[in-house]
């Protein structure tokens, strides 16, 4: 018997159009020592997207620092998971 595989046919960048970054419709500028501190920490993938999310809940509105709720922060990152996993530790 032969193996079939199976064929996924990807959008062709055509066709969802391109995306380009501009800083005219904002940025967010970091400290380079947090910048430098973050290369030298490892973090699991859900790690990292809270950290971006806090990132641009603070300096990306110019703020040092800011109170936020786990549920603002799922949903800068986009999560569908469990809140719990926004909070733990």
């Amino acid at each position: 018997m032969e193996a079939q595989a199976n064929v996924v046919a990807f959008p062709s960048p055509h066709a969802i159009g391109i995306v380009k970054a501009d800083i005219e419709n904002g940025y967010t500028r970091m400290a380079n020592d947090l910048v430098d501190a973050l290369a030298h920490v490892e973090l699991s993938g859900r790690q990292y997207r809270v950290f971006m999310a806090i990132i641009r809940k603070t300096y990306g509105y110019n703020k040092k620092s800011d109170w936020m709720a786990a549920e603002q922060i799922q949903k800068a990152m986009g999560y569908t998971g469990d809140i719990t996993h926004i909070r733990a530790d």
